[in-house]
């Protein structure tokens, strides 16, 4: 049989080695989590940084589409109506 006294005293004996672990875990869990939380500032600014050069590639394409039709109509080769929608 299973003596509560017995376990209850070397649950006590371990108790300051789990504190330790505990602490260890939360400062190594601590500086983990600052690194990561630096990381993902630096995607947000990369993320950023893509979102805006997107825009200005979009605005050219935009810009080279319509300067296209607008040649287009030049040439004769479409009328406003075929390329206006």
């Amino acid at each position: 049989m299973i003596d509560p006294a017995a376990v209850l005293n070397n649950l006590a004996a371990q108790a300051p080695l789990l504190a330790i672990a505990l602490v260890a875990l939360h400062y190594s869990l601590d500086k983990k989590i600052e690194k990561l939380d630096a990381r993902i500032e630096r995607m947000e600014g990369s993320i950023s940084e893509l979102r805006r050069e997107l825009r200005t590639f979009a605005d050219a394409v935009v810009g080279f589409q319509e300067t296209l039709i607008e040649f287009l109509e030049v040439k004769g080769v479409a009328t406003k109506s075929e390329t206006r929608f």
